[in-house]
């Protein structure tokens, strides 16, 4: 009874203290309609002492959680008159549109430019500030997402955070289906000038998909909407071994609520790598030992296109179009040894040629719709993609000595392929914010259908043979998935906490066909993926975080795929159909210290590891996949930002323990990565970064691999001609320690031992030139690029 009587006492005191209090909203535009993002509104009372404030959204939206009172609303931003409302606020209350007027006072030439990102720290992970930020104007999105504090990305596309890979890689609410080159080509084709900001999140909510056991990156461009026309012509050249070069250009146009916006680039990149491989067959005390190198010329197209009308205050819609062509082409040769019982029986000295000319599309539609002055929102996002691998030539040419170096014979191969994907995605989100509550709802559903056709065949003769095809190598493979999703979301954000509650389904249906090999197989699937955090901010700034979260990484098609595909005499690649997707449950706990220092302590279980491994039928060295361990990983992360006035600094520390198992093996070991960026502004115009990272070799119960000992880069930038000009200069990986890569794998009955030298970066000389043009209307430039969010920082 006493228990009860006490719980009745709390509600009826907490029913009270939220009858006292209710809602004030409003919405922001400037004089153009057009919405103020990062506007400072702060509520006064009568006396003029500070109460609470915040910042308008993307739509120029605010909402408080207020004590009933009377109140003074000011508003101020950047190149505007300040604004201030009296409210009686007594209910909750919407004071409706207020539009800002223009400071009179032109702003000439002058541009103010941060010198370094904003990093901070938010429940789900990290928001990178790069809008207008000066040394990264010239960079392009793949140099600045590895400035970005646990972001690595080599050059074969490979993206990971904080040392994880299967990271899924976000534009503007679109999800890219890229990968290796052409993902990195498309991530070329963004400027710096053209970033908002990137979202590291390493603890997704159900909002976004359960695809991607690495977390996610969201890549933000900002909306143009200075007046006029604007553009730039950029030039950049480097030199790893190789020369290579790549030309840009960009224009935007606005007038009114409607803007244009285009860029180009064109890349022509030449490439020399090294291999050298040593398999050893023990049961069979035979070895092969393989050397050789590859040349490689790709040149690539790449164009985007796109309009932003802002309907109305509350309405928005955006189409964007993606194209890109390629044409690449590579050489190369290698020496195959046979070695039976330390005796070399046979040797095949082979040449290889590849043509290649891929293209895709990519189509996107992006609509929004701020219902009210509270926040309730919908959001429909439409894509399309058309990607086509085409005209896939490989040729080889191998000759046979016998151990005593005679000469045998020879045999010309040559494989054809030929691969298109087709992907369609719809999205619609909505979110309501509960009146007089600090809960907000949202909630989504999500329909995607992708559609892969392959084609492979393989010819094989000697110089007075008619070719003839390889039954083993043939094949002509069928893949499809339909996805759909929902997801419902619960947050709760106050002054001292925030909460976030959701769960995520995803019903997923695959098939792969193969109409050569007969084969067919089928997985449906459907689960659940929980996720929440909670954060408490006594600080206000600071505070403790726990989260948790249930991630998926799914087999992709190649994967899958049993096809066989011709690389020596003696080995062949094909996939597994029977892969199983990776699951991962992810614990965080986070300290954070003025939304820029955090300290976390992490587990990552993941089962059902996918990997890749070799092994030998006897005839052959087979190159395939298999589910073929689970690993637990717990890691400490922390990262600290300095700043000493020219000279400012951020350490990234991520140290754990990773322990594997397959069957009755297992492998525990110590891992560490560690970077240091630094940027030293000597004058307004001219700076120097260096970036410093460390990493020791990676290994679970199979494998071992060792690259990225120690990376060191340096880059030079300034800028001169009132800004217009900027120049970028520089030497990636100063001590060539990504140059080689060394793979050791020991199997029950099979070693290996792979070195690769040139493939996945290595010593880089660079430079880029960018120039800037402009004819709007300079007020406008000055408000938005000089972003409101520093002087909400100030208050």
């Amino acid at each position: 009874m006493k228990n009860y009587f006490l719980a009745a006492i709390l509600t009826m005191t907490a029913s009270l203290s939220y009858a006292q209090t209710a809602r004030l909203s409003g919405r922001i535009c400037d004089a153009d309609r057009i919405p103020v993002d990062y506007a400072t509104v702060a509520v006064l009372a009568p006396d003029s002492t500070f109460v609470t404030g915040t910042a308008s959204a993307g739509d120029g939206a605010f909402a408080f959680e207020l004590s009933k009172g009377q109140y003074i609303v000011k508003i101020s931003a950047l190149s505007f008159k300040e604004e201030y409302r009296n409210v009686d606020f007594t209910q909750t209350t919407d004071i409706g549109t207020v539009t800002l007027a223009p400071e009179t006072t032109m702003l000439g030439e002058v541009v103010v430019k941060g010198v370094r990102p904003t990093v901070k720290r938010n429940a789900t992970g990290l928001v990178v500030s790069v809008e207008n930020v000066r040394h990264l104007q010239d960079k392009t999105v793949d140099r600045i997402l590895n400035y970005s504090p646990g972001v690595f990305v080599d050059k074969e596309g490979n993206i990971s955070i904080n040392g994880n890979g299967g990271v899924t890689v976000i534009v503007n609410d679109k999800t890219l289906h890229l990968g290796g080159e052409q993902l990195v080509s498309y991530l070329k084709s963004i400027q710096g000038s053209d970033l908002k900001n990137i979202e590291i999140i390493s603890n997704p909510t159900s909002a976004y998909s359960a695809e991607g056991s690495g977390g996610v990156v969201v890549i933000n461009t900002r909306r143009r909407t200075e007046t006029g026309l604007t553009g730039y012509v950029s030039a950049n050249y480097s030199f790893e071994r190789r020369s290579s070069y790549r030309p840009a250009a960009g224009l935007a146009y606005t007038f009114g609520n409607f803007a244009l916006y285009g860029n180009y680039s064109y890349s022509d990149n030449r490439s020399v790598s090294e291999r050298s491989e040593a398999n050893d067959y023990l049961l069979a005390s035979q070895q092969n030992v393989t050397t050789g190198d590859e040349r490689n010329h790709d040149r690539s197209h790449n164009w985007r296109f796109g309009a932003d009308w802002q309907i109305a205050p509350a309405h928005f819609l955006g189409v964007e179009y993606n194209g890109q062509s390629n044409r690449e082409k590579g050489c190369g040769w290698s020496t195959l040894s046979v070695i039976d019982n330390d005796v070399l029986s046979q040797t095949i000295i082979s040449s290889s040629k590849r043509v290649r000319r891929p293209y895709n599309n990519l189509f996107n539609l992006n609509f929004s719709w701020s219902i009210d002055t509270t926040g309730q929102k919908l959001k429909l996002i439409a894509d399309y993609s058309d990607i086509v691998g085409m005209d896939t030539d490989d040729g080889f040419g191998n000759r046979y000595f016998d151990g005593s170096g005679a000469y045998i014979g020879n045999r010309q191969k040559r494989s054809l392929s030929n691969e298109s994907t087709r992907l369609w995605t719809a999205q619609l989100d909505y979110e309501k914010p509960l009146g007089g509550t600090p809960w907000k709802l949202s909630g989504g559903l999500k329909y995607s259908h992708i559609g892969i056709d392959y084609d492979y065949n393989l010819l094989s003769w000697k110089d007075d043979e008619t070719p003839q095809e390889d039954p083993r190598f043939k094949d002509r493979f069928r893949f499809t998935e339909t996805l759909f999703a929902s997801y419902v979301n619960g947050a709760y954000n106050s002054d001292i906490f925030d909460a976030n509650v959701g769960v995520r389904a995803e019903y997923t249906d695959r098939e792969g066909i193969s109409y050569v090999k007969d084969t067919h197989d089928a997985n449906h699937d459907f689960r659940v993926f929980p996720s929440c955090f909670l954060y408490y901010k006594p600080g206000g700034a600071s505070g403790f975080m726990a989260y948790y979260g249930m991630r998926i990484q799914r087999p992709s098609y190649n994967l899958l795929n049993p096809f066989v595909v011709y690389q020596t005499d003696l080995s062949y690649k094909t996939g597994n159909p029977g892969l199983k997707p990776m699951i991962s449950n992810v614990v965080e706990l986070t300290y954070v210290l003025r939304s820029r220092y955090y300290l976390s302590v992490r587990a990552n279980l993941t089962k059902d590891r996918i990997r890749d491994f070799s092994y030998t039928d006897g005839e052959y060295t087979v190159d395939t996949f298999g589910n073929i361990s689970n690993s637990n990983m717990w890691y400490l992360n922390a990262y600290i930002p300095l700043d000493f006035g020219i000279w400012t600094s951020s350490v990234l520390l991520n140290a754990g323990l990773l322990d594997t198992r397959a069957g009755d093996r297992k492998r525990q070991v110590l891992t560490m990565d560690l970077s240091w960026d630094n940027y030293l502004q000597l004058t307004d115009n001219f700076g120097i970064q260096g970036n410093i990272g460390y990493a020791p070799p990676y290994k679970d119960v199979y494998q071992t691999f060792k690259q990225h000992v120690f990376r060191f880069d340096l880059c030079l930038d300034c800028s001169f001609g009132k800004g217009k000009w900027n120049l970028s200069a520089g030497v990636d990986d100063v001590f060539n320690s990504m140059y080689k890569r060394t793979v050791t794998c020991a199997y029950p009955d099979f070693a290996q031992h792979v070195t690769v030298k040139g493939l996945f970066g290595g010593r880089t000389l660079y430079a880029t030139l960018k120039f800037n043009f402009s004819t709007s209307n300079r007020a406008q430039e000055q408000r938005k690029s000089t972003s409101n969010q520093e002087e909400l920082d100030r208050t």
